[in-house]
């Protein structure tokens, strides 16, 4: 993939990490329902799509992270730290702006994140 060079990958993999952290940090419960307060730590995974990503325009069709995240204890004053495992289904298309030459995230209020972590 000629078109994506190292400082593109990583402008790709930062703007997922702030997208997932926005997220979590806007009232994600986790599968025990209990909300996400803070985020002390994510790590992504993510394939691109070839056959849809050219030189204007990456597709990546999956995204895995695992978070570690402190979460409120329902009925309690307390926090627990929690690791969860994170999907995102659809695929998260990043056009490339030519006023700043990198590629930017598109669909960012389309994107939802599922909680895959075993209970």
């Amino acid at each position: 993939m000629g078109y994506l060079d190292n400082k593109n990958e990583e402008s790709i993999h930062n703007q997922l990490l702030e997208t997932i952290k926005t997220k979590l940090l806007s009232g994600f419960n986790d599968g025990y329902h209990r909300r996400v307060e803070s985020v002390e730590a994510i790590n992504v995974n993510f394939e691109i799509d070839e056959a849809k990503s050219d030189r204007d325009k990456v597709t990546i069709k999956s995204v895995n992270a695992s978070a570690r995240v402190w979460v409120k204890v329902q009925n309690h004053d307390a926090f627990a730290i929690k690791n969860l495992q994170l999907r995102m289904y659809k695929s998260i298309e990043f056009p490339f702006d030519e006023n700043v030459k990198e590629y930017k995230i598109a669909n960012v209020d389309e994107i939802e994140l599922t909680d895959i972590t075993p209970l």
